[in-house]
């Protein structure tokens, strides 16, 4: 029996308890994180990598890849930072606009408006319809073509314009908290299947919709970026999920856990970015000179492999070795590195407090 089978669908039931204990943990975090945030000079900046980050996973998740320039540059544009460089993108800008309109209106869903956010994220395809729910039946398949198999089937197409009026009214209701709401809606999407492409990239974007609807500032966390990790649990917990009883806690408390696994990472992102505002202070007050300061910021970036050494500086600034350690050994005497080793083995870490 699908889930939608169960006479009192879509009447979700889950141990409350169980799923308190994992809102309460977000939520906690989301206040932290919040606090933080509150004192960034450029939110909006934070907030724009956030959205560009979860647009490219929750693509990512469907085996679609987005350029992270085009989506960032259509998403600034809108936000109107006057250093946006870049040519518009029709797609990219239709994306931009369905995700801020999804977490900065906060008003009620409406069926219009759901329509135009997929008209907006569906690639033009002569075979797929955009901006409308599907007619046909769906089917969602397992394996390779020839081995193949049905693990789910969306109720008929008849029945969906019903199913999303009551999913609309829910989603539009205050039943739950926002995350745990985020999160049956979520579910919810998928469950019904209305349109014959980007189901999953609607249920998101939906989700992240309730997340923040009382939110004056742009999401600090979204969850794709986490579900991405996971994504084979992802599947198989939907799978799991569609089959039998109304009962959605295990579901519940696995989407709790990449917000909280979201919320968590933000904060420790956030807090190394005004660690490392507060290194470069300090290297200024030191006096550091421009390669020092390029090869610092080569160090602290994200890409960074291996040990701090001399041949990597002298290679990554063009100077010569004896420059390279008389470099290193005043950033030593600055407190900015730590020296280790002796010889050919001497290398360096970054000192970050």
């Amino acid at each position: 029996m699908y889930i939608y089978e169960n006479h009192d669908w879509p009447h979700f039931i889950f141990d409350e308890g169980l799923v308190q204990s994992y809102e309460k943990r977000a939520y906690s975090l989301r206040f932290f994180l919040e606090g933080i945030l509150s004192v960034l000079n450029d939110r909006r900046a934070y907030g724009a990598d956030v959205l560009g980050s979860s647009l490219h996973s929750s693509w990512a998740i469907e085996g679609i890849s987005l350029s992270d320039d085009d989506i960032r540059t259509s998403i600034s544009r809108r936000l109107d930072f006057p250093s946006t460089t870049g040519k518009p993108k029709g797609y990219y800008d239709g994306i931009a606009e369905a995700t801020l309109d999804a977490v900065q209106n906060h008003g009620k869903l409406t069926i219009e408006r759901l329509l135009s956010w997929h008209r907006r994220i569906v690639e033009i395809n002569p075979g797929v319809k955009r901006g409308a729910f599907r007619n046909d039946s769906v089917y969602v398949v397992s394996g390779s073509y020839k081995n193949s198999a049905i693990i789910y089937e969306a109720p008929s197409a008849s029945s969906v314009p019903e199913m999303m009026k009551a999913f609309l009214s829910f989603v539009n209701s205050e039943m739950h908290s926002d995350l745990v709401m985020s999160g049956i809606a979520h579910l919810h999407l998928v469950l019904i299947h209305p349109f014959e492409d980007g189901n999953g990239r609607m249920a998101r974007l939906i989700g992240d919709h309730v997340m923040a609807r009382h939110s004056e500032a742009l999401p600090g966390v979204l969850a794709s970026a986490e579900i991405r990790k996971k994504q084979k649990e992802y599947y198989e917990i939907l799978n799991r999920t569609s089959k039998g009883s109304l009962d959605i806690t295990e579901w519940l408390t696995w989407y709790l856990e990449r917000l909280i696994d979201a919320y968590e990472e933000a904060i420790r992102t956030v807090q190394r970015s005004f660690a490392i505002k507060a290194f470069f202070e300090r290297a200024v007050e030191c006096g550091i000179n421009e390669k020092q300061d390029k090869f610092l910021r080569k160090v602290l970036a994200e890409d960074w492999k291996g040990a701090i050494t001399a041949k990597k500086y002298a290679a990554i600034t063009g100077c010569h070795p004896d420059t390279a350690n008389r470099d290193l050994k005043k950033l030593t005497a600055c407190g900015l590195l730590h020296r280790e080793g002796n010889g050919k083995n001497t290398h360096y870490t970054v000192i970050i407090e």
